[in-house]
């Protein structure tokens, strides 16, 4: 039973001496001197009530059916008078229940507006492209929603009588693709690929020339740039020079191009430990000597551990993974003990005496295989070179 529920019922059960005692006590509190004694709610309650014309005040006899005291007390009902009234008020409003959670807003756009007189409806957004799309609804101006649906997905919100809602649909290049006004009578939503949608090909090259982007600006390439702009002009939510969004952002494009050598190559799994949050902005895996390395790719008996960074200069560099990268291929290495290792360190810039060999000097007696590589290389070979099994393992050195 609800813990509220079962306060109340214990109240009840009270005599009403001591009710009358626990009342006392909250009216000694901050919260019981403003609600009860400042201003008592059920006092104020009863006039409004009584203002309409349709309730009147009166009295009645309480009995407290477990210790059998009797009390006399203030009630209101409707007059008898006005239940033709009444009835008529009543058949003019919905009698349906909405659970509105703890949407304020929400609540008062229904309960404030008397021109309201049904309760909100859920409206749906079905994305039927094979892409994710942003969508955000407004109405009066102001932003009541903001959200990545995936493909295939779909979200829902909330609508109120006699309101408007402006529905922007972008894809995640920040183009919008589709701008429609919804209201209370309105049908759901469908995005279809009939759109103007421009896909995202599962061709690497979308995924090459983006990273290549991406590394050769200063935060962000001008497409994600774009996308983040819609993000900070409608949410206020500003991303654009985000340390963290940067290096998760070039997480996110390898774990996407690697997902397309899936075709081509025999691929068992391929795992990126970082994840999606709110408008499909990525966050990057956890980093740390316990963490767990940027992406893992497991292709029959070896386990390919992929580490990346967007940071070129060799100091900031090493700071940042000289240590986290030899731990992260040993943990792997403790982790799957029955099969090969192989590390791929990706960078802008290999730095070999300061960076890259004093990694490989550490894991001399490991048995694990540390590849270095600048990310423009590495992509031309992924690109070019490697459309085969064999290929590919001659590549890793495997």
């Amino acid at each position: 039973m609800d813990f509220t529920v079962q306060e109340i019922l214990n109240f009840r059960g009270l005599s009403y001496s001591s009710q009358e005692l626990l009342v006392n006590k909250f009216k000694g509190t901050h919260l019981g001197n403003i609600s009860l004694v400042q201003a008592p709610s059920s006092r104020y309650f009863q006039k409004l009530c009584v203002l309409t014309g349709v309730i009147c005040k009166g009295s009645m006899t309480l009995n407290n059916p477990i210790t059998e005291e009797k009390r006399r007390v203030t009630k209101i009902e409707i007059d008898k008078s006005k239940e033709e009234e009444v009835n008529k008020i009543i058949d003019g409003f919905s009698n349906e229940t909405y659970d509105f959670r703890d949407n304020i807003s929400l609540w008062i756009d229904y309960i404030g507006d008397p021109e309201v007189k049904q309760t909100p409806k859920t409206k749906f957004i079905y994305n039927k492209t094979n892409q994710d799309l942003l969508v955000t609804i407004h109405t009066n101006k102001n932003s009541i929603i903001g959200e990545l649906i995936m493909a295939g997905k779909s979200i829902n919100f909330p609508v109120v009588e006699n309101k408007t809602y402006e529905v922007l649909i972008y894809d995640t290049r920040g183009n919008i693709i589709q701008s429609k006004e919804i209201n209370f009578v309105d049908v759901d939503i469908s995005i279809t690929t009939s759109l103007n949608i421009k896909p995202i090909t599962k061709d690497t090259l979308y995924y090459v020339n983006e990273i290549n982007d991406h590394i050769d600006s200063k935060n962000f390439s001008h497409k994600y740039s774009k996308y983040l702009s819609v993000i900070k002009n409608v949410f206020n939510k500003d991303y654009l020079t985000s340390k963290n969004l940067r290096g998760a952002r070039l997480e996110y494009l390898f774990y996407k191009l690697l997902c397309v050598f899936e075709e081509r190559l025999t691929i068992d799994d391929i795992v990126w430990n970082g994840q999606l949050n709110e408008f499909g902005i990525p966050t990057p895996s956890p980093g740390g000597p316990k963490g767990n390395p940027d992406i893992l790719l497991f292709k029959e008996n070896k386990v390919v551990v992929f580490e990346l960074t967007t940071i070129k200069p060799k100091s900031e560099q090493w700071k940042a993974e000289g240590a986290s990268v030899p731990d992260h291929l040993i943990e792997m290495k403790s982790r799957y003990p029955n099969n090969q290792i192989i590390g791929v360190y990706l960078a802008p810039i290999i730095h070999e005496e300061r960076v890259t060999k004093p990694m490989i000097s550490r894991l001399s007696n490991t048995g694990i295989n540390l590849k270095c590589i600048d990310i423009k290389t590495f992509l031309f070979e992924l690109e070019n070179n490697i459309s085969d099994d064999e290929e590919f393992n001659r590549f890793l050195g495997a």
